[in-house]
């Protein structure tokens, strides 16, 4: 790779740390990639992906954290098996944010949807380089109601360019 095109590319990469072990890769410019996370599979958690253009790469990293500790929590582990075995989860902010009011302009009044999908998903495979996925990794697609065009394959397909 050219250096000019390597330090455009280390550009598009925004990382965020987490206090939870692990972090989170964003994308800043065009192409887009999907908002994902690092070092859950470690931790016996599936991934997350999450649309890039959803609410950007510092709002998007929000919400995965959300979903991560909501999905943690001991009391909600039979969603997280019944998204592992292919079922969609909807989740409101007042369950994301136990202290939501319905004010806050931030977090506006989105249901989110949680599934299960395929390392073959085009959108797991533009967050992940193939040796980065290993046997027995899932993923989670994080999506926002009415956005169904992010859950296919299509829209991922060679980047997201909007």
């Amino acid at each position: 790779m050219k250096k000019k095109n390597k330090q455009r590319e280390v550009k598009r990469l925004l990382i965020f740390s987490t206090d939870f072990g692990f972090v989170i890769h964003a994308s800043n410019a065009r192409p887009f990639f999907p908002t994902h996370t690092h070092g859950l599979a470690e931790m016996g958690m599936p991934e997350f992906i999450f649309d890039p253009l959803a609410f950007g790469a510092k709002g998007n990293a929000n919400r995965i954290i959300k979903v991560y500790k909501y999905l943690s929590k001991p009391e909600n582990a039979s969603q997280l098996d019944d998204i592992k075995h292919g079922m969609t989860v909807r989740l409101t902010p007042k369950e994301l944010i136990p202290d939501y009011t319905g004010t806050d302009k931030d977090n506006a009044d989105n249901i989110f949807y949680v599934r299960k999908v395929s390392p073959d998903f085009e959108g797991v495979k533009l967050a992940y380089f193939p040796e980065d996925i290993t046997p027995g990794m899932w993923f989670i697609q994080i999506s926002v109601e009415g956005d169904d065009y992010v859950l296919t394959d299509e829209y991922y397909r060679g980047g997201i360019k909007w």
